[in-house]
């Protein structure tokens, strides 16, 4: 049976204006539609195939993923007691070391979020253009052009507001660290001073 469902043909459904279509085939202009690949012989999906990512998408899918870390990071590092801060870092270089990788997230962040303003704002202009110049030969903009002009706008609004955030979160950041080392050195201090006999006998002499 596994042999047979192996050897069987394929079908391949997509979906095209709305409609779902399947073909033993595929043309050339499903070629980078999500598609199901299913056995003609049992009728299960074999596969699920994703449309290719665009380059706008690529790089907001990586931009979240380095936002979702620091996130992580931010939520581990807060979570921590204070036995825990001591026990982690043992030094203020370590301490300064986590929030330097936190940072540097962030920036690289901001550049890509910077670099996909600047690459959005730019093909939007072109195809604005592109528009006008139709719309003054008294030429229709077709509906392609709309759809496209559509979606680079909102991505645009999408990568604005995600270089806001990234901002707010890299303000933040300083902030906290510099909460994080005050409380770190009052805790060394503390530990200091319990672990150390003569600073104890001093403080019973002078009580």
């Amino acid at each position: 049976p596994a042999v047979a469902q192996q050897s069987a043909k394929k079908l391949y459904c997509w979906n095209d204006k709305g409609n779902r279509v399947c073909s033993d085939a595929l043309p050339p202009d499903a070629v980078n539609r999500a598609r199901d690949e299913i056995n003609s012989k049992s009728g299960m999906r074999t596969a699920s195939v994703a449309a290719p990512q665009t380059e706008a998408e690529r790089a907001a899918a990586q931009a979240a993923a380095a936002q979702a870390d620091a996130q992580q990071a931010a939520a581990r590092l807060k979570a921590s007691s204070d036995q825990g801060l001591l026990q982690n870092f043992g030094s203020e270089e370590q301490l300064q070391r986590v929030f330097t990788e936190r940072r540097q997230l962030l920036e690289d962040n901001l550049r890509t979020a910077r670099f996909n303003l600047v690459s959005l704002r730019g093909g939007l202009i072109a195809l604005l253009d592109q528009a006008s110049g139709r719309e003054l030969a008294g030429k229709p903009v077709v509906e392609q052009m709309q759809s496209d002009i559509r979606a680079r706008h909102a991505e645009l609004a999408r990568q604005q507001a995600l270089l806001v955030g990234f901002t707010r979160d890299r303000a933040a950041l300083d902030g906290e660290f510099a909460e994080t080392l005050a409380r770190y050195r009052a805790l060394k201090a503390g530990s200091a001073m319990q672990t150390d006999p003569t600073s104890q006998a001093t403080t019973t002499t002078k009580q």
